[in-house]
């Protein structure tokens, strides 16, 4: 059992991404239910035309809970769709010139307005406003990104916050590009975010009072920091024993956490915690566990919480059983009591590749988007509500 959950595992965490070994559905709207649960209801037709190479894409809602979804196509290039709740359509909103490069995008919203980070053909990190008639740079500078890891983050003030990693001297490095100050640019107040050890997971997230929170990932050991509106960094070391971390703020400035841990018999557990942003470390590592012989998926888009009443957190989460292994969405809420809501799919020996994101519409609407492929559809991208 342990080889089997190594191997599980190994899949579940690769490169901090959501990559999955996924079954091939026979038809698109086959969601196993829970009695007294949720249901995956499938918006619109599967989209098509992504990058084989990337499958990737970023999913978002807009100020009037208007879903969008963006990717990189197989003319690398991003294009940006939203959903029609009228027609029960996708429509292309805005895409980006042809071979200009589109890797590891990330939507956000200030309102209405759709921003798009990702990488460039030429590697480097940039910031565009999809808004305009054509999707426009919001600034002549640029991040480096030396490897996959950067997050992207935006306050309701129109800041723009970056997270991204970077190698100084054999060091892996976090740094903060931003434009808190007017123009976009480094923030040397962020600073002193280093391991030696290899980055696993990279996110960053805001919470009501505008506070920024960066959570690394340095292998087995984390940080969690918290940079308020006067630049102040403040930084929070985990457990050295923790792995594969992750977190989401709801509106109510609730933090949740979800890490894993062998324990001293050897047995792969996942715990949480949940914390106040005021004060966002953890007193009593290992003592809520969340499941045995599972994990919580971490990387971008994997965690999200509501930001209006009631106040939610979810997640993906793989559970291995003797005779199945199922993918479901959790639901966990402030007073910790959590809940198997939906049974995304199952039977782990009948998968193939996937990724999973999710977010939560101003309404507290969940979101789901994966990309997969089946002989009906190819290589598709397909966006989910849970009602």
């Amino acid at each position: 059992m342990k080889t089997y959950v190594l191997l599980v595992l190994s899949v579940l965490f690769f490169n901090g991404c959501a990559i999955f070994h996924f079954f091939q559905p026979s038809a698109q709207n086959k969601i196993l239910e829970l009695s007294d649960t949720k249901r995956l209801v499938q918006l619109g037709d599967p989209l098509k035309g992504i990058n084989i190479t990337s499958k990737d894409f970023s999913i978002g809602v807009n100020s009037q809970n208007v879903p969008y979804v963006v990717y990189y196509t197989t003319n690398n290039s991003l294009q940006l769709y939203y959903f029609d709740k009228g027609t029960q359509k996708w429509y292309l909103y805005n895409s980006t010139a042809a071979f200009s490069g589109g890797y590891n995008a990330i939507l956000n919203f200030i309102g209405d307005i759709p921003y798009v980070a990702f990488k460039d053909s030429s590697q480097w990190g940039r910031i565009y406003n999809f808004a305009s008639p054509t999707p426009s740079s919001l600034t002549t500078n640029a991040f480096t990104v030396g490897s996959y890891f950067f997050s992207y983050a935006t306050l309701p003030s129109g800041k723009h916050y970056i997270a991204y990693t970077t190698n100084i001297m054999g060091s892996n490095t976090v740094e903060l590009f931003d434009n808190s100050a007017g123009p976009f640019q480094k923030n040397f107040s962020f600073s002193g975010v280093r391991s030696m050890n290899t980055v696993d997971n990279l996110d960053i997230k805001s919470d009501r009072d505008n506070n920024i929170f960066v959570l690394a990932q340095f292998y087995s050991n984390s940080v969690m920091c918290k940079f308020d509106a006067g630049n102040t960094l403040t930084k929070y070391p985990f457990d050295n024993n923790m792995m594969g971390t992750s977190f989401a703020i709801d509106g109510g400035n609730n933090i949740y956490y979800f890490y894993h841990h062998y324990d001293i018999a050897y047995v792969f557990k996942t715990y949480y915690d949940i914390r106040n942003t005021g004060n966002p470390s953890i007193d009593n590592y290992f003592a809520n566990v969340f499941m045995t012989n599972g994990g919580v998926m971490f990387g971008p888009q994997t965690v999200a919480a509501s930001k209006t009443t009631p106040y939610y957190c979810y997640c993906f989460a793989l559970q291995l059983f003797s005779y199945d292994t199922n993918i479901s969405i959790f639901r966990v809420a402030p007073d910790g009591a959590f809940k198997n809501i939906c049974i995304v799919q199952s039977n782990f020996s009948l998968m193939s590749d996937i990724i999973m994101k999710m977010t939560v519409a101003p309404d507290g609407t969940l979101y789901m988007g994966s990309i997969n492929s089946n002989a009906q559809n190819g290589l598709h991208l397909m966006i989910s509500r849970l009602e």
